[in-house]
Order: structure tokens, then sequence, then C-alpha cells
């Protein structure tokens, strides 16, 4: 099974509009993008071909993303963004690009080369995993995504109220920190702070100022604290924060790494948190954990109170 990401910025033509584009995809039941010029049914090098003639030295957009949709099989998921309705969608393929056909009210919607899916609506970009946001990123029509494959199944198995559903991996509690996005680890441990330390997020601070850090937090007396968090196998070395702690004898420094590989620790003002702390306050505050990141760990059977 793959995932991909489909832009649905078709070039609807006049008089038809994007809500008629819209409306057809959810009524027919695809997803899929425009080049309708390309009519074969064949293979990777039948594309290739007719998209050279049609397009001329200009063929490889269409090519690449028209391609793609030949790539996609049954059960592979979709993740698309409707802008008017300000909302992200996961589609399960039921039907190939191979297999489709011409609809009489077709014309004009640049959507001639598609799937047969089912429609899932999810939410906002606060709820959507991060690597697949940052895949909207991205200019091309279609592409796969990497790495999403569990989380985007257990997205479908919670929000579709379809009753196929996708096996998901026996993983163990153990494997959170290979399930969770980067984006919620750091949300974890910033909610830490402000729970446990009594730590407040300037705001203003936020991926702004402080390219070095995640934020600025302040406490109640004016004292700053610098969190660094980072996933994957990435070590963060406590002796790189020894000047921000010298520089500021009230500041103090939080760092969390997946990898736990800390070196050596200069500091008492440098704290580098287990994932022991982390772990028991997930716990804890269950219900304040984003909805993307309760997802991710009940996918593992995370215990929680």
């Amino acid at each position: 099974m793959q995932v991909w990401r489909i832009h649905l910025n078709n070039g609807v033509a006049p008089p038809k509009t994007r809500d008629d584009l819209i409306q057809f995809c959810f009524k027919r039941h695809v997803v899929g993008v425009g080049w309708d010029e390309l009519t074969t049914h064949g293979e990777e090098a039948d594309i290739r071909e007719q998209a050279k003639q049609e397009y001329g030295d200009g063929y490889l957009p269409g090519f690449k993303a028209v391609n793609a949709m030949r790539k996609m099989k049954v059960g592979d998921l979709i993740w698309t963004y409707i802008k008017e309705r300000k909302t992200y969608y996961l589609c399960r393929v039921k039907g190939t690009w191979a297999n489709r056909v011409r609809f009489p009210e077709q014309d004009g919607l640049d959507c001639g080369n598609y799937v047969s899916v089912d429609w899932v609506p999810v939410g906002t970009i606060g709820v959507i995993p991060g690597a697949v946001a940052r895949s909207f990123s991205y200019t091309s029509s279609v592409q796969g995504i990497s790495g999403v494959e569990s989380i985007s199944k257990a997205y479908w198995n919670h929000y579709s109220p379809h009753t196929l559903y996708y096996d998901t991996p026996n993983l163990r509690e153990a494997d959170i920190w290979d399930i969770l996005s980067p984006e919620c680890v750091e949300e974890v441990v910033l909610h830490y702070l402000q729970f446990e330390k009594h730590l407040v997020v300037m705001s203003g601070t936020v991926k702004k100022s402080t390219p070095v850090y995640e934020c600025v937090l302040v406490d109640s007396a004016g004292n700053h604290s610098y969190p660094q968090v980072k996933s994957g196998k990435v070590t963060l070395n406590a002796a790189d924060y020894l000047a921000t702690v010298q520089n500021d004898p009230g500041a103090h420094v939080y760092l969390f790494a997946t990898s736990q590989e800390y070196g050596q620790n200069p500091s008492a003002r440098i704290h580098c948190l287990s994932k022991e702390e982390i772990v028991n306050f997930m716990r804890k505050y269950w219900k304040s954990l984003s909805e993307q990141t309760r997802i991710s760990l009940e996918l593992c059977d995370f215990a929680h109170d």
C-alpha cells in the first residue's frame, strides 16, 4: 500500500466552476488531475509518447502527473485539500486509472485522469500528520509520501464510516517515537514544560527570532527558558548550549532528543529530558494532547489514564 498527495488545483474552464469540480468528484467518487488530452489507458511508455505529441518540450509535468495516477493501486490512500471548505480529505482508491471512463458532465472540469475513491473528511492542518502537511508545500500535482503508511491507515480507520478497515502493524509502546511526527513530539514537550514546569510560551518567539530554539518560555519571575526538540536519531549536544546559560544567569535550557544522546552536560541549568518523563506526562495529561498525537499513540496501544 502506498500513500499519495494530490493538489486539487485543476484548471476548470468557464462556464464550469470550482464548485462544479468538487461536486463532480464527490458525486462520482473520483479524485484526479487534468491533462485531458492524455487519453491513453496504457503503460508508462504510452503516456510519455502521447504527452510528447500533445505538449512537445513541455510534456514533463503532464507525463509525471498522469504516470503517478497510473501507479495508484486499489487500497492506496490519497491525501488532498479543498480550500473552499478549508478541509483535508483522505481518499481510499477503489478503482484504478486504467479503468476510468468518461462521464457526461466531465467536460471543462480538467479531471480526465482520475482514480475512483471513497472520500473521508479529516479536518484542518492542525489535525493531519506533519509529513502529510509538508507534502502540500510542493508544487507537483501528485506525489508519493513515504513514511506515513501506518499513520494514514490509522487515520482512515479512525475517520471512515465505511466497514472496510486496514490492519495496522503490531506495534508496541516502545515504538511511539517512530510513529509520532516531529511536530507532535515538539508539541508534547512544550506542553510538558508549560504544565509541569509552569512556564509560558512567549508567542512572538515561536519559530521567528529563535532559530536555535523552538521558542522562548518565561516563568512568573521573568526568567527565560529555551527548549530544543529533535526527533529521529539526531543528537543534541548539551555543551553546545552552554553560552545561553552563561550569558543569562537566570536562563534555563531544556533539551529533548528521541535518540536520548546529549553528550556531557556542563551545567545544572541545562536540562536533558528523558523519554520516561515525557511518556508519564502523556499518560497523565492524555485529554490535553492533540488529536493527531492521540491517534498516533493509540496505534501503539499506548496505555493512558
